[in-house]
Protein backbone atom coordinates (compact mmCIF):
# COMPACT_ATOMS: atom_id res chain seq x y z
CA UNK A 1 0.00 0.00 0.00
CA UNK A 2 1.75 3.32 -1.17
CA UNK A 3 1.21 6.63 0.46
CA UNK A 4 -1.09 7.80 -2.06
CA UNK A 5 -3.13 4.66 -1.36
CA UNK A 6 -2.98 4.97 2.41
CA UNK A 7 -4.82 8.55 1.86
CA UNK A 8 -7.27 6.93 -0.14
CA UNK A 9 -8.06 4.06 1.97
CA UNK A 10 -7.71 5.56 6.17
CA UNK A 11 -9.82 8.70 4.51
CA UNK A 12 -12.58 6.51 3.47
CA UNK A 13 -12.71 4.40 6.69
CA UNK A 14 -12.71 7.46 8.92
CA UNK A 15 -15.39 9.16 6.56
CA UNK A 16 -17.51 5.71 7.18
CA UNK A 17 -17.82 4.78 3.69
CA UNK A 18 -21.38 3.14 2.82
CA UNK A 19 -21.31 -0.93 4.06
CA UNK A 20 -22.50 -2.68 1.95
CA UNK A 21 -23.33 -5.95 4.46
CA UNK A 22 -25.21 -7.40 1.44
CA UNK A 23 -23.94 -11.52 0.56
CA UNK A 24 -22.00 -11.69 -2.40
CA UNK A 25 -20.25 -14.37 -4.08
CA UNK A 26 -16.48 -15.07 -5.87
CA UNK A 27 -17.08 -16.49 -8.99
CA UNK A 28 -14.30 -17.67 -11.56
CA UNK A 29 -14.77 -16.44 -15.20
CA UNK A 30 -11.94 -18.99 -16.42
CA UNK A 31 -10.84 -22.12 -16.70
CA UNK A 32 -9.85 -23.49 -12.88
CA UNK A 33 -6.39 -23.45 -12.12
CA UNK A 34 -4.06 -26.37 -13.69
CA UNK A 35 -6.09 -26.86 -16.39
CA UNK A 36 -4.11 -24.10 -18.60
CA UNK A 37 -1.43 -22.95 -16.63
CA UNK A 38 -0.52 -20.83 -19.08
CA UNK A 39 -3.40 -18.30 -19.26
CA UNK A 40 -4.16 -15.90 -17.00
CA UNK A 41 -7.31 -16.36 -14.89
CA UNK A 42 -9.68 -14.19 -13.33
CA UNK A 43 -11.95 -14.66 -10.19
CA UNK A 44 -14.76 -11.99 -9.88
CA UNK A 45 -15.73 -10.27 -6.93
CA UNK A 46 -19.56 -9.37 -6.29
CA UNK A 47 -20.01 -5.53 -5.44
CA UNK A 48 -19.61 -2.40 -6.77
CA UNK A 49 -17.49 -0.75 -3.50
CA UNK A 50 -15.25 -3.67 -2.71
CA UNK A 51 -12.15 -2.33 -3.09
CA UNK A 52 -10.23 -5.72 -2.03
CA UNK A 53 -6.65 -6.07 -0.19
CA UNK A 54 -5.78 -8.73 1.33
CA UNK A 55 -5.18 -13.06 0.18
CA UNK A 56 -4.89 -15.79 1.93
CA UNK A 57 -4.14 -19.22 0.63
CA UNK A 58 -5.07 -22.56 2.26
CA UNK A 59 -2.79 -25.03 0.68
CA UNK A 60 -4.90 -27.89 1.90
CA UNK A 61 -8.13 -27.10 0.55
CA UNK A 62 -7.41 -25.18 -2.82
CA UNK A 63 -9.62 -22.24 -0.82
CA UNK A 64 -8.28 -18.70 -0.90
CA UNK A 65 -9.85 -15.82 0.94
CA UNK A 66 -10.20 -11.41 -0.25
CA UNK A 67 -11.42 -8.97 2.10
CA UNK A 68 -13.04 -5.86 1.53
CA UNK A 69 -11.80 -2.73 2.44
CA UNK A 70 -15.14 -0.93 2.49
CA UNK A 71 -17.07 -3.02 4.78
CA UNK A 72 -14.88 -5.92 5.79
CA UNK A 73 -16.62 -8.69 4.04
CA UNK A 74 -14.27 -11.80 3.74
CA UNK A 75 -15.01 -13.73 0.18
CA UNK A 76 -13.99 -17.24 -0.22
CA UNK A 77 -13.08 -18.82 -3.60
CA UNK A 78 -11.05 -22.04 -4.82
CA UNK A 79 -8.42 -22.70 -7.43
CA UNK A 80 -9.96 -25.58 -8.98
CA UNK A 81 -13.53 -24.62 -8.70
CA UNK A 82 -15.69 -22.56 -11.32
CA UNK A 83 -19.34 -20.83 -10.26
CA UNK A 84 -20.99 -18.59 -7.84
CA UNK A 85 -19.35 -19.21 -3.87
CA UNK A 86 -21.14 -17.85 -0.84
CA UNK A 87 -19.56 -15.43 1.21
CA UNK A 88 -17.20 -16.10 3.85
CA UNK A 89 -18.61 -13.81 6.86
CA UNK A 90 -20.31 -10.81 5.82
CA UNK A 91 -19.47 -7.03 6.42
CA UNK A 92 -19.65 -5.90 10.20
CA UNK A 93 -19.67 -9.19 11.82
CA UNK A 94 -18.09 -9.16 14.60
CA UNK A 95 -17.28 -5.32 14.95
CA UNK A 96 -15.05 -6.24 11.24
CA UNK A 97 -15.69 -3.17 9.35
CA UNK A 98 -12.61 -3.17 7.33
CA UNK A 99 -10.11 -6.54 6.11
CA UNK A 100 -6.57 -5.71 4.85
CA UNK A 101 -3.77 -8.53 4.70
CA UNK A 102 -4.88 -11.82 5.61
CA UNK A 103 -2.86 -14.53 6.30
CA UNK A 104 -3.90 -18.64 7.32
CA UNK A 105 -1.74 -20.51 9.69
CA UNK A 106 -0.78 -23.98 10.15
CA UNK A 107 -3.96 -25.06 11.97
CA UNK A 108 -6.27 -23.47 9.56
CA UNK A 109 -6.25 -20.03 11.27
CA UNK A 110 -7.51 -17.28 9.07
CA UNK A 111 -6.03 -14.18 10.55
CA UNK A 112 -7.61 -10.74 9.17
CA UNK A 113 -5.67 -7.28 9.63
CA UNK A 114 -8.37 -4.41 10.31
CA UNK A 115 -6.62 -1.11 9.46
CA UNK A 116 -7.21 1.90 11.48
CA UNK A 117 -9.80 0.23 13.54
CA UNK A 118 -6.48 -1.58 15.34
CA UNK A 119 -8.06 -4.95 15.75
CA UNK A 120 -6.80 -8.86 14.22
CA UNK A 121 -9.62 -10.82 14.14
CA UNK A 122 -9.16 -14.55 13.53
CA UNK A 123 -11.13 -17.25 11.95
CA UNK A 124 -11.98 -21.12 11.59
CA UNK A 125 -11.78 -21.36 7.67
CA UNK A 126 -13.63 -24.94 8.06
CA UNK A 127 -16.42 -23.50 10.19
CA UNK A 128 -16.47 -19.35 10.05
CA UNK A 129 -16.83 -19.29 13.38
CA UNK A 130 -14.70 -16.14 15.43
CA UNK A 131 -11.65 -17.81 17.20
CA UNK A 132 -10.19 -14.26 18.65
CA UNK A 133 -9.88 -10.82 18.46
CA UNK A 134 -7.29 -8.59 19.71
CA UNK A 135 -7.09 -4.47 19.75
CA UNK A 136 -3.98 -3.05 20.10
CA UNK A 137 -6.05 0.26 21.51
CA UNK A 138 -4.63 2.71 18.93
CA UNK A 139 -7.72 3.28 16.98
CA UNK A 140 -7.89 4.97 14.76
CA UNK A 141 -3.97 6.20 14.72
CA UNK A 142 -3.01 3.28 13.75
CA UNK A 143 -3.36 1.02 10.12
CA UNK A 144 -2.66 -2.60 11.01
CA UNK A 145 -1.71 -4.02 7.42
CA UNK A 146 -0.02 -6.96 6.51
CA UNK A 147 0.22 -10.78 8.56
CA UNK A 148 3.34 -12.98 8.72
CA UNK A 149 2.64 -16.26 10.24
CA UNK A 150 5.58 -18.89 11.10
CA UNK A 151 5.35 -22.51 11.34
CA UNK A 152 4.70 -22.44 14.91
CA UNK A 153 1.75 -20.03 14.99
CA UNK A 154 3.52 -16.79 15.71
CA UNK A 155 1.95 -13.58 14.11
CA UNK A 156 3.40 -10.86 13.22
CA UNK A 157 1.40 -8.10 11.89
CA UNK A 158 2.98 -4.35 10.79
CA UNK A 159 1.36 -1.10 11.33
CA UNK A 160 1.60 1.02 8.77
CA UNK A 161 1.43 4.33 11.26
CA UNK A 162 3.50 3.35 14.24
CA UNK A 163 7.17 2.30 14.88
CA UNK A 164 5.76 -1.34 15.84
CA UNK A 165 5.09 -4.97 14.64
CA UNK A 166 2.57 -6.50 16.94
CA UNK A 167 2.56 -10.31 17.89
CA UNK A 168 -0.14 -12.74 18.50
CA UNK A 169 2.02 -15.41 19.86
CA UNK A 170 2.04 -19.24 19.43
CA UNK A 171 -0.45 -21.28 22.68
CA UNK A 172 -2.92 -18.54 22.10
CA UNK A 173 -5.26 -20.60 20.99
CA UNK A 174 -4.05 -23.81 22.85
CA UNK A 175 -6.86 -25.74 24.68
CA UNK A 176 -5.93 -26.14 28.34
CA UNK A 177 -5.62 -30.05 29.24
CA UNK A 178 -7.65 -31.24 32.15
CA UNK A 179 -5.52 -31.72 35.36
CA UNK A 180 -3.82 -35.17 36.09
CA UNK A 181 -6.63 -37.40 37.19
CA UNK A 182 -9.26 -35.16 36.31
CA UNK A 183 -11.56 -36.62 33.53
CA UNK A 184 -11.73 -34.54 30.39
CA UNK A 185 -15.59 -33.48 29.75
CA UNK A 186 -16.64 -35.01 26.23
CA UNK A 187 -16.79 -31.39 23.49
CA UNK A 188 -19.97 -30.88 22.29
CA UNK A 189 -19.65 -30.97 18.48
CA UNK A 190 -22.64 -28.26 17.88
CA UNK A 191 -20.74 -25.84 20.38
CA UNK A 192 -19.60 -22.85 18.83
CA UNK A 193 -16.19 -22.01 20.66
CA UNK A 194 -15.95 -18.73 23.01
CA UNK A 195 -13.32 -16.26 21.13
CA UNK A 196 -10.09 -15.47 22.66
CA UNK A 197 -10.10 -11.57 23.37
CA UNK A 198 -7.07 -9.65 24.42
CA UNK A 199 -4.59 -6.52 23.93
CA UNK A 200 -2.19 -6.93 20.72
CA UNK A 201 1.28 -6.99 22.07
CA UNK A 202 4.05 -5.01 20.41
CA UNK A 203 6.89 -7.84 19.30
CA UNK A 204 8.91 -5.67 18.39
CA UNK A 205 9.81 -2.21 18.99
CA UNK A 206 11.25 -0.01 15.55
CA UNK A 207 11.55 3.15 17.59
CA UNK A 208 14.99 4.23 17.20
CA UNK A 209 16.00 1.25 14.86
CA UNK A 210 17.14 2.10 11.20
CA UNK A 211 13.50 1.95 9.75
CA UNK A 212 12.50 5.57 9.70
CA UNK A 213 8.94 6.44 9.83
CA UNK A 214 7.42 9.03 8.02
CA UNK A 215 4.12 11.10 9.15
CA UNK A 216 2.24 9.54 6.40
CA UNK A 217 3.23 5.96 5.73
CA UNK A 218 5.59 3.09 6.40
CA UNK A 219 5.75 -0.54 6.67
CA UNK A 220 3.62 -2.25 4.61
CA UNK A 221 4.07 -6.52 3.46
CA UNK A 222 5.67 -8.66 5.55
CA UNK A 223 6.99 -12.17 5.45
CA UNK A 224 9.16 -14.65 7.18
CA UNK A 225 11.67 -17.23 6.29
CA UNK A 226 10.81 -20.95 6.18
CA UNK A 227 13.04 -22.01 9.42
CA UNK A 228 11.26 -18.76 11.34
CA UNK A 229 14.32 -17.01 12.22
CA UNK A 230 13.80 -13.53 9.83
CA UNK A 231 11.38 -11.37 8.57
CA UNK A 232 11.53 -9.49 5.66
CA UNK A 233 9.13 -5.91 5.17
CA UNK A 234 9.31 -3.15 2.90
CA UNK A 235 8.69 0.33 3.31
CA UNK A 236 6.51 1.71 0.47
CA UNK A 237 7.24 5.56 0.70
CA UNK A 238 11.01 4.30 0.58
CA UNK A 239 11.23 1.36 -1.57
CA UNK A 240 13.12 0.34 0.94
CA UNK A 241 13.38 -3.57 2.28
CA UNK A 242 14.30 -4.63 5.58
CA UNK A 243 15.22 -7.82 7.31
CA UNK A 244 14.87 -8.19 10.92
CA UNK A 245 16.58 -11.40 12.84
CA UNK A 246 14.15 -12.36 15.32
CA UNK A 247 16.90 -13.98 17.29
CA UNK A 248 19.20 -10.79 17.94
CA UNK A 249 16.80 -8.24 17.26
CA UNK A 250 18.84 -6.59 14.39
CA UNK A 251 17.64 -4.51 11.87
CA UNK A 252 19.23 -4.21 8.75
CA UNK A 253 18.55 -2.80 5.00
CA UNK A 254 18.76 -5.77 2.65
CA UNK A 255 20.81 -4.37 -0.14
CA UNK A 256 19.34 -4.94 -3.68
CA UNK A 257 22.26 -3.16 -5.73
CA UNK A 258 20.79 0.10 -5.96
CA UNK A 259 17.17 -1.43 -6.73
CA UNK A 260 14.34 0.27 -4.94
CA UNK A 261 10.80 -1.13 -4.37
CA UNK A 262 8.90 2.26 -4.64
CA UNK A 263 4.76 1.76 -4.39
CA UNK A 264 5.90 -1.91 -2.87
CA UNK A 265 3.09 -3.27 -0.92
CA UNK A 266 2.57 -7.04 -0.58
CA UNK A 267 5.61 -9.78 -0.34
CA UNK A 268 5.50 -13.54 -1.36
CA UNK A 269 8.52 -15.33 -0.02
CA UNK A 270 8.98 -19.08 -1.60
CA UNK A 271 12.12 -20.05 -0.15
CA UNK A 272 14.91 -17.65 -1.88
CA UNK A 273 12.69 -16.08 -4.09
CA UNK A 274 10.58 -12.93 -3.02
CA UNK A 275 7.96 -11.51 -4.99
CA UNK A 276 6.87 -7.49 -4.15
CA UNK A 277 3.91 -6.45 -5.44
CA UNK A 278 4.24 -2.79 -6.27
CA UNK A 279 0.07 -1.64 -6.66
CA UNK A 280 0.87 2.01 -8.66
CA UNK A 281 3.49 0.58 -10.74
CA UNK A 282 0.92 -2.49 -11.91
CA UNK A 283 3.55 -5.04 -11.46
CA UNK A 284 5.49 -7.73 -9.00
CA UNK A 285 9.19 -7.45 -9.09
CA UNK A 286 11.10 -10.95 -8.71
CA UNK A 287 14.13 -10.79 -6.31
CA UNK A 288 17.09 -13.53 -6.13
CA UNK A 289 17.89 -13.77 -2.19
CA UNK A 290 20.94 -14.77 -0.83
CA UNK A 291 20.79 -17.61 1.85
CA UNK A 292 20.70 -15.44 4.34
CA UNK A 293 18.47 -13.01 3.35
CA UNK A 294 20.97 -9.74 3.76
CA UNK A 295 21.32 -9.36 -0.22
CA UNK A 296 19.04 -9.66 -3.56
CA UNK A 297 18.88 -9.28 -6.62
CA UNK A 298 15.85 -8.16 -9.50
CA UNK A 299 15.83 -10.69 -12.07
CA UNK A 300 12.34 -10.03 -13.47
CA UNK A 301 9.51 -8.06 -13.63
CA UNK A 302 6.08 -9.73 -13.46
CA UNK A 303 2.59 -8.02 -15.34
CA UNK A 304 -0.51 -8.61 -16.74
CA UNK A 305 -3.14 -6.78 -18.70
CA UNK A 306 -5.50 -7.28 -15.60
CA UNK A 307 -3.51 -5.90 -13.22
CA UNK A 308 -5.47 -3.07 -11.68
CA UNK A 309 -4.08 -0.99 -8.92
CA UNK A 310 -2.49 -4.40 -7.39
CA UNK A 311 -1.85 -5.09 -3.24
CA UNK A 312 -0.73 -8.04 -2.59
CA UNK A 313 -0.20 -11.82 -3.68
CA UNK A 314 -0.62 -15.47 -2.41
CA UNK A 315 1.85 -18.14 -4.46
CA UNK A 316 -0.11 -21.83 -5.35
CA UNK A 317 1.28 -24.12 -7.99
CA UNK A 318 3.06 -22.78 -9.87
CA UNK A 319 0.93 -18.99 -9.98
CA UNK A 320 0.53 -15.89 -7.58
CA UNK A 321 -3.07 -14.89 -6.88
CA UNK A 322 -3.17 -11.53 -7.41
CA UNK A 323 -5.64 -8.87 -5.55
CA UNK A 324 -6.74 -6.11 -7.84
CA UNK A 325 -7.70 -3.56 -5.49
CA UNK A 326 -8.15 -0.52 -7.52
CA UNK A 327 -7.75 1.89 -4.78
CA UNK A 328 -6.83 4.48 -7.76
CA UNK A 329 -10.92 5.06 -8.25
CA UNK A 330 -11.56 5.13 -4.54
CA UNK A 331 -12.13 8.98 -4.02
CA UNK A 332 -14.15 10.47 -6.99
CA UNK A 333 -13.55 7.78 -9.67
CA UNK A 334 -15.53 5.01 -11.04
CA UNK A 335 -14.07 1.24 -10.58
CA UNK A 336 -13.90 -0.69 -13.68
CA UNK A 337 -16.75 -3.80 -12.24
CA UNK A 338 -16.47 -6.45 -11.71
CA UNK A 339 -13.68 -6.49 -8.84
CA UNK A 340 -11.23 -8.77 -9.52
CA UNK A 341 -8.11 -11.56 -8.59
CA UNK A 342 -5.79 -12.36 -11.03
CA UNK A 343 -4.26 -15.65 -11.02
CA UNK A 344 -1.09 -15.46 -13.49
CA UNK A 345 1.48 -18.21 -14.20
CA UNK A 346 4.70 -17.46 -12.83
CA UNK A 347 7.52 -16.92 -15.28
CA UNK A 348 10.46 -18.97 -15.61
CA UNK A 349 13.50 -17.05 -14.90
CA UNK A 350 16.12 -17.32 -18.11
CA UNK A 351 19.37 -19.78 -17.28
CA UNK A 352 22.58 -18.11 -16.82
CA UNK A 353 22.89 -18.05 -13.51
CA UNK A 354 23.20 -15.00 -10.33
CA UNK A 355 25.26 -14.03 -7.99
CA UNK A 356 23.35 -15.83 -5.44
CA UNK A 357 23.13 -19.21 -7.13
CA UNK A 358 26.57 -19.26 -6.08
CA UNK A 359 25.32 -19.06 -2.41
CA UNK A 360 25.32 -22.60 -0.29
CA UNK A 361 22.14 -24.39 0.71
CA UNK A 362 19.31 -22.43 2.27
CA UNK A 363 19.96 -22.74 5.86
CA UNK A 364 16.45 -20.61 6.98
CA UNK A 365 15.10 -18.63 3.71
Amino acid sequence: MSKTRCLFVIAALLLGLTVLGRPGVLAAQSTPEGEDSGETITYEIPGDEVYPEGVAFDETTGDFFVGSTTDGTIYRGNVNEEGELEVFSEGGADGRTTAVGMKIDPEGRLFVAGGSTGLVSVYDTATGNLLGQFDNGLAPDTFLNDIAIDTQGNAYITDSVNPSIFLIPSGTFAVEEPAEGTPAATPDPDATPVAVTGELTVGIDLTDSPIEFEADFNLNGIAISAGGNFLLTVHSGTGQLFRIDLATGAITEVDLGGAELTNGDGLVLDQDTLFVVRNQDELITRIDMNYSLETGEVVDEITDETFNFPTTAAKTDGRLLVVNSQFGAREGGEPDLPFTVSSVAIPQVPTGGTDTDTEEATPDS
